[in-house]
């Protein structure tokens, strides 16, 4: 009976070993198992990324474009919105006209030799000059104020005035700081265009 028992004995301590070992060896399998599968995984993951990835590039490149270099503005194609951008006064007395405004206004004022077109007084205030006198050359037109707006070409907008009623005075011609015109509104009322020929 003794033999028996010790024999039982060591049979289930065999047992509970083997039993461990098998848990063991379970559980390890598993730990590869997961290993691998998430190795895999990432491994898939950045392939199909990178393969994506240049699809889209591809796509991209057949729908856009190529970037075009954009060409400088030529000195007659400037843009400015349309704006006053000078004021000039017409008269027969240009040195009693300017004393009035000084005075008046607290302008300050200066001279330029235009050579064949003789002096162009300049009226500037605290920050820019803003415009100028001007002697007029015919008798006969009384003395005015002129107002000049900039625009970014002066023969389209002068044609565009004169298909809606104005009355062209003076066609487009180049002057020393630019192009300009002179043109009568349907109202009778008289003004310029300027365009200027250089970047400010």
């Amino acid at each position: 009976m003794a033999k028996k028992k010790a024999v039982r004995k060591k049979t289930k301590s065999a047992g509970v070993g083997k039993k461990k070992t098998k848990k063991s060896g379970g559980k390890t399998a598993k730990k590869t198992a997961r290993k691998t599968v998430r190795k895999t995984a990432k491994k898939t993951a950045k392939k199909t990324a990178k393969k994506t990835a240049k699809k889209t590039a591809k796509k991209a490149g057949k729908k856009t474009p190529p970037a075009r270099r954009s060409k400088a503005p030529s000195r007659r194609s400037i843009q400015h919105p349309p704006t006053i951008a000078w004021t000039e006064l017409h008269a027969d007395q240009p040195a009693v006209a300017e004393g009035f405004y000084r005075r008046l206004m607290g302008w300050q004022a200066r001279e330029v030799n235009l050579g064949d077109e003789g002096f162009y007084t300049i009226l500037t205030d605290e920050s820019r000059d803003f415009g100028g006198i001007l002697r007029t050359r015919d008798a006969e037109i009384a003395p005015h104020w002129l107002t000049y707006f900039r625009v970014s070409d002066v023969d389209s907008y002068t044609q565009k005035a004169r298909d809606m009623g104005a009355r062209v005075l003076l066609e487009p011609r180049d002057i020393s700081m630019g192009r300009m015109s002179v043109i009568q509104d349907p109202a009778q009322a008289v003004f310029a265009l300027f365009q200027s020929l250089e970047a400010e």
